[in-house]
């Protein structure tokens, strides 16, 4: 099912490599890609929301999954904020808050062996493919 997500959206996370060759370093990752199609002409800094939904009784694994790709994502230099959020009045429902120096560093992030792990885990955690979006600072 989320192979299927994956080749629909070009592509996380995180997320993408669940099923799919090795991504060479000099290419884009899917995911990265994606992301780049959304900033446009934009370069810098940017945030990116990723929000998931859980199968029933799956959220604690979600947290757990996520605290450890977060604990190897902090230690990345071009990683400003990698937090993640419950919905507070649906506890199936969760936002990843990521922001990011530039493309590049989120493109070598995902290129990361713990996300490995991580998107093999995401097939029995979730209920259905994860939502990217990014966002841009507003200039003054």
């Amino acid at each position: 099912m989320f192979n299927s997500f994956l080749l629909a959206c070009s592509a996380l996370a995180v997320l993408a490599v669940v099923g799919r060759p090795a991504v060479g370093q000099d290419e884009l990752h899917p995911l990265a890609a994606q992301i780049a199609e959304q900033l446009g002409e934009h370069e810098g800094p940017f945030v990116m929301l990723v929000t998931f939904t859980v199968a029933e009784g799956q959220g604690e694994s979600l947290v757990e999954a996520l605290e450890i790709a977060a604990t190897e994502t902090h230690k990345e230099e071009g990683n400003l904020a990698y937090d993640l959020h419950s919905d507070a009045q649906d506890g199936s429902k969760f936002l990843l808050f990521e922001k990011w120096r530039s493309l590049a560093d989120l493109d070598s992030h995902l290129k990361q062996p713990y996300l490995v792990d991580l998107g093999k885990k995401f097939d029995s955690i979730l209920a259905g493919p994860p939502e990217l979006a990014a966002y841009v600072p507003v200039e003054e």
